[in-house]
C-alpha cells in the first residue's frame, strides 16, 4: 500500500469497529497518508481517541502514532475521515520500518 513500509504489512482495523463502519480505505500517495472514510454507527458514541500501533513479527510494539481526524461528506451524508501519516511514521521508525509486520488501530487508552 505504501513504499515507506513493507508491502506485506497486515492492517488490523478492529479498533474502528467499536464505533464506525469502514466505508473506504485508500493511500494518498502525494501526501503519504493512508485515509479511511468512516461512518459512525447508529446509537453509538464513536470516539476519535484512536491511534495506529506498529508491531513486528513477534508482536512487539515498535511505535504508536495518533490518527489525524477531519469531517467529510460522502453521498450527501456526514462521515468521519481518519488519516495516518505513513511518511512521518517511517521517519519515526527509521531502520525499524522494515520490521513492521502489522499495524493495528486501537483506542488510545488500551
Amino acid at each position: 500500500m505504501t513504499k515507506s513500509l513493507p508491502e506485506a504489512v497486515v492492517w488490523d482495523l478492529a479498533g474502528f469497529h467499536h464505533g464506525y463502519e469502514v466505508l473506504d480505505a485508500s493511500m494518498d500517495q502525494g501526501a503519504g497518508r493512508v485515509v479511511w472514510q468512516l461512518e459512525p454507527l447508529p446509537r453509538v458514541y464513536a470516539s476519535r481517541a484512536l491511534e495506529a500501533v506498529c508491531y513486528d513479527a513477534a508482536g512487539k510494539p515498535l511505535a504508536e502514532l495518533p490518527l489525524l481526524w477531519s469531517d467529510g461528506r460522502r453521498d450527501g451524508s456526514s462521515i468521519d475521515v481518519a488519516e495516518l501519516d505513513v511518511g512521518y511514521l517511517a521517519g519515526v521508525l527509521k531502520e525499524r520500518a522494515r520490521d513492521v509486520a502489522r499495524i493495528g488501530i486501537r483506542r488510545v487508552s488500551e
